[in-house]
């Protein structure tokens, strides 16, 4: 014969899971700066080597340190909307794009310009400087790449074979001679500016117009962004697709690396930043932003995180730092003895403090040993055996346990257990097809605390299937009693009021997830034509 089980309350849905280290890490970093700035934030940029944020919107460049409530310097000589300012590694030099097509390259103390590259017939959105810091590369939507070498003023080469706008574009950290460029033809190249023909390298479809492009510190990887796709290549197996994330629910638009290159972040049209473990390529971690993000940066330092949103604010999340009187308060206590270290309990019942002449196992028949008291500490080499008090067996357990299933349910309501107990008797009782016998045969006080029982929970949704099937039956059993007795009758009243107003409810719901699937319509295509009008000049 099979063990008798107690009955277990019916559980609701759990909490959210638990937060990895990982998760928690990326969790504490926390607001600390907001600026709202004239136009969309198209471009921000930590400046290397110092603490403060380049933002471009409108027609300038502004620096700011991410916690006052302006700008305190800006680069505002432009005619027009400018675009993707990016700094020299040394943080002395600034050079940005513009929307009349036009490189500029600035000092960033005296804010002078240094040097203006002409050559673009469109809008320039995208402009960095080489690895070597030596050259300009600027990429517009007339469908060419140039390079531009600063000391001479010159264009040293033009980057062909793009069939659309090109927005995006990358340097790789390991080379100074390697380019990547992102094309709304959907293409990802790779370019080789040592070559004299210019031709791409290797060329994948990311089938998205490509609003940003990365190539990993390593060299092998490179990562593209469009639509609501994040893709990784291998560029040594000849640009073989490695992974696909899939978890933003609009268009992808930026991407960068962490301060150790571990992890990448990107940012898109539903106002996340997600990040990704670059080892597992998956999703650890996403910070939410009040609005559409356009481009995201991470500071060398690796305690912020800047975001620029279509609405024009830019946005600084700074990483907590942790509290390290935890653990240096547990590291100062002593360690537990059997493992080295001292008694930090300090006494016991029975027996005076050990020490370390009096660690030794008490020998059988010492005084040492009938003295050693229940509190006596278990050493290296004890076996420990725990004794499990025997639960408790609740009274409807032991009724259930002789097959008193109308005493079973009695005990549940009026000891006024919680919902989830009675319903689990319920639920026992129909798996041993016992219900009508709990049912049959009740007086008028024994059903009163059965029908307040369904008028209190019939519509709740984790008991109404099993309510609904006990209101049922007893109803078929006991409804022209409703004619005799006047305290059922007016139980009976309450429970269908209750029933009545939950079908009301569930008319006006019904309603509302009309009204509510219009809207999410309408949602969908505005959020296709702000990506459309982002996507275009």
């Amino acid at each position: 014969m099979a063990e008798f089980v107690p009955v277990s309350g019916k559980r609701r849905a759990g909490g959210p899971l638990r937060q990895s280290a990982e998760s928690r890490f990326w969790a504490s970093h926390k607001v600390c700066g907001e600026v709202q700035l004239t136009g969309a934030a198209t471009h921000v940029e930590f400046v290397p080597g110092g603490s403060e944020l380049g933002v471009t919107a409108g027609a300038r460049v502004v620096l700011w340190n991410g916690t006052a409530s302006a700008p305190h310097r800006a680069v505002a000589r432009f005619k027009d909307t400018a675009y993707s300012g990016s700094f020299k590694k040394d943080g002395r030099l600034l050079v940005a794009g513009g929307e009349n097509g036009v490189v500029q390259l600035f000092e960033l103390s005296s804010r002078a310009i240094l040097r203006k590259f002409q050559g673009h017939a469109s809008a320039v959105h995208s402009v960095k400087f080489s690895q070597d810091g030596l050259r300009v590369v600027s990429a517009g939507d007339d469908r060419t790449v140039r390079v531009w070498d600063i000391p001479t003023h010159e264009c040293l080469t033009e980057l062909h074979g793009h069939t659309d706008f090109v927005r995006a574009q990358a340097r790789a950290p390991a080379s100074a001679h390697l380019w990547a460029t992102g094309c709304f033809d959907h293409q990802f190249r790779l370019f080789d500016l040592r070559q004299k023909k210019r031709r791409n390298l290797m060329q994948m479809d990311h089938a998205f117009p490509i609003a940003d492009t990365l190539l990993l510190p390593g060299g092998t990887l490179a990562v593209t962004a469009g639509g609501e796709e994040v893709r990784i290549w291998d560029l040594v197996a000849g640009g073989k697709l490695l992974s696909r994330l899939r978890n933003h629910s609009k268009a992808v638009t930026a991407l960068c690396l962490s301060s150790t290159a571990s992890h990448l972040m990107s940012g898109g049209l539903d106002g996340l930043i997600n990040i990704y473990n670059l080892e597992t390529q998956r999703m650890e971690h996403s910070l939410a932003f009040p609005g559409q993000i356009l481009s995201i940066d991470a500071a060398p330092d690796g305690m912020r995180i800047a975001a620029g949103l279509a609405t024009g604010n830019a946005i600084v999340r700074i990483r907590a730092k942790s509290n390290q009187a935890g653990a240096e308060f547990r590291s100062a206590l002593p360690a537990a003895r059997g493992d080295g270290g001292a008694d930090f309990r300090g006494w016991t019942l029975g027996r005076p403090k050990l020490t370390a002449q009096t660690a030794s196992t008490p020998r059988l028949g010492s005084q040492r040993y009938f003295l050693r008291g229940p509190a006596e500490l278990p050493y290296a080499d004890d076996k420990v055996v725990k004794h499990k008090k025997k639960p408790k067996q609740n009274a409807w357990d032991a009724h259930l346990r002789n097959f008193e299933y109308a005493k079973a349910l009695d005990a549940c309501l009026t000891s006024r257990q919680p919902p989830a107990i009675t319903v689990a008797v319920l639920e026992e009782l129909m798996l041993r097809r016992g219900l009508l016998i709990c049912l049959q045969g009740r007086s008028q006080s024994e059903l009163l605390p059965v029908i307040r029982m369904l008028s209190a929970h019939l519509c709740d949704p984790m008991f109404s299937r099993t309510l609904l099937e006990v209101a049922n039956l007893l109803l078929d059993l006991y409804a022209p009693m409703a004619f005799v007795s006047v305290p059922f009758r007016e139980g009976l009243l309450k429970l269908h009021a209750t029933v009545a107003k939950e079908l009301a409810t569930q008319r006006l719901m019904r309603k509302l997830q009309g009204s509510v699937e219009v809207l999410l319509q309408l949602r969908t295509v505005s959020s296709i034509a702000v990506s459309t009008a982002v996507a275009l000049p």
